[in-house]
């Protein structure tokens, strides 16, 4: 993440006050956020308080009241923390029609087969997956 995607960022909020410790090397918490996917900043600093090994940390700007983030620690952290995560490949196929997954109450349609047939609605849903897998 450079400063450049951080100015945009600062734009795109219609906040150019954010934008100016860009040019020291500090990034405002708001503006991290937004980079984050977070909706607010106060978002960030629940994360922050639970977890805060898990972030670059923050620093104060001489005169200001405002947290900001070092550009540079961010840079590293994003190379580090955020790495894609490998996808998971199942060598089992997938059951179409799975129905004894389905939780909660039964359908009025399974009520009535399952009336019909003389069984409960739980070996309704057994047997139909069994006839799937067949």
């Amino acid at each position: 993440m450079n400063s450049d995607i951080f100015f945009a960022l600062a734009q795109s909020m219609g906040r150019p006050d954010l934008a100016g410790p860009l040019s020291l090397g500090f990034v405002a918490t708001d503006l991290f956020a937004l980079a984050l996917g977070l909706k607010r900043p106060s978002s960030l600093f629940k994360k922050l308080d639970q977890n805060p090994n898990d972030f670059p940390s923050l620093h104060f700007l001489p005169g200001t009241r405002r947290k900001y983030f070092k550009l540079a620690e961010i840079e590293v952290w994003n190379a580090s923390a955020l790495q894609s995560a490998p996808i998971p490949i199942s060598a089992e196929k997938p059951l179409a029609g799975n129905r004894s997954k389905r939780l909660g109450r039964p359908t009025k349609v399974e009520q009535r087969e399952a009336a019909r047939r003389g069984v409960t609605v739980y070996e309704l849903r057994q047997g139909a997956v069994a006839g799937a897998r067949q």
